[in-house]
């Protein structure tokens, strides 16, 4: 277990005894179709993560659904609306964070018949290639620099 958890934990108890009602709850802002994180049916990892510490904190878990999108964080969390996101990156600078609890990484995935054996942004097979990629997956983020870059060094 990290150490900042138990000053985790008691911020949560005193921001959730300052209000009354919220006392009995760990009120939660998750994204309700963005499995195999989170959803409206609480499948995903983290809705099972939200279940731990709220067991922990002796609360039942009260979520708030919101598209994880631009104003994710300022429509729910900086609204009040919770008291908590399950999951960001490492060094989000919107929210305090924990110590990181999984990495994860990127894959290409294609056909087998196609013979791709890809391992790098830097593939030069990727500017003939068309990409798909998840909306809105910190991958954008990434490829957008990455072809913007490119884009810098032709012109």
């Amino acid at each position: 277990m990290p150490r900042r958890w138990p000053a985790v934990a008691t911020a949560l108890c005193i921001a959730a005894l300052a209000q009354p009602g919220w006392a009995d709850e760990l009120r939660v802002c998750a994204d309700p179709n963005n499995l195999p994180f989170s959803d409206v049916r609480q499948n995903g990892f983290e809705n099972k993560l939200a279940e731990l510490v709220a067991q922990q904190l002796g609360r039942t878990v009260a979520y708030t659904w919101w598209a994880q999108r631009r104003g994710f964080v300022r429509s729910t969390l900086k609204a009040q609306a919770c008291d908590v996101i399950m999951g960001v990156p490492v060094g989000y600078d919107l929210v305090e964070t924990t110590h990181p609890y999984y990495r994860s990484t990127y894959v290409f995935v294609s056909r087998q018949d196609r013979g791709l054996d890809i391992s790098s942004l830097n593939d030069e097979r990727l500017r003939h290639l068309s990409v798909r990629i998840f909306y809105f997956s910190s991958v954008i983020y990434l490829i957008g620099f990455f072809f913007a870059f490119l884009v810098s060094r032709i012109i």
